[in-house]
């Protein structure tokens, strides 16, 4: 009895980069850490009410020795990096893989609607690249997010 046919993981999650970090900026780090060219989708989730980064980040590399060998140089990493207070630099396997992937769950996502800035959208490269991300196929939802009022405000806009 043949097995199923499994790919290889190509799919990070980074852990604990700055929360300043939009996808651009991520892009423009891998780069400089002689990465380029070898990742074809990055996003970096942020909490709209904010603007503020999640602390983390998704890569999807071109191939799985490249994921490979980024989860095991990255672990750690402090580079052109601020000390993350959250703990050391981490990746791991991503639980959506590949490209095709992960373009079909931002595809119809609201993260992709006109209102939210370019910066905190997911990106496409082709051979380092930007590309255009793949219109949607129905209509998109409305993006949600509860605006902070009062006391939660003022503390968030201090940090």
């Amino acid at each position: 009895m043949a097995g199923v046919y499994r790919p290889k993981p190509t799919t990070v999650m980074i852990s604990n980069i700055p929360t300043y970090f939009k996808s651009g900026d991520l892009v423009d780090l891998l780069d400089s850490m002689g990465h380029s060219k070898q990742f074809d989708f990055v996003y970096v989730p942020i909490k709209f009410t904010t603007m503020v980064g999640l602390g983390y980040a998704f890569v999807n590399w071109t191939t799985h020795e490249r994921a490979r060998h980024f989860k095991l140089t990255f672990c750690g990493f402090e580079g052109r990096l601020p000390p993350s207070s959250r703990g050391a630099r981490n990746a791991s396997w991503s639980q959506c893989q590949g490209l095709d992937t992960n373009v079909a769950r931002y595809q119809n996502s609201a993260v992709m609607s006109s209102s939210v800035p370019a910066e905190c959208k997911p990106v496409i490269l082709k051979e380092g690249v930007w590309m255009s991300f793949p219109g949607p196929t129905r209509k998109l939802r409305k993006l949600r997010y509860r605006r902070l009022t009062g006391e939660a405000a003022r503390a968030s806009s201090a940090h």
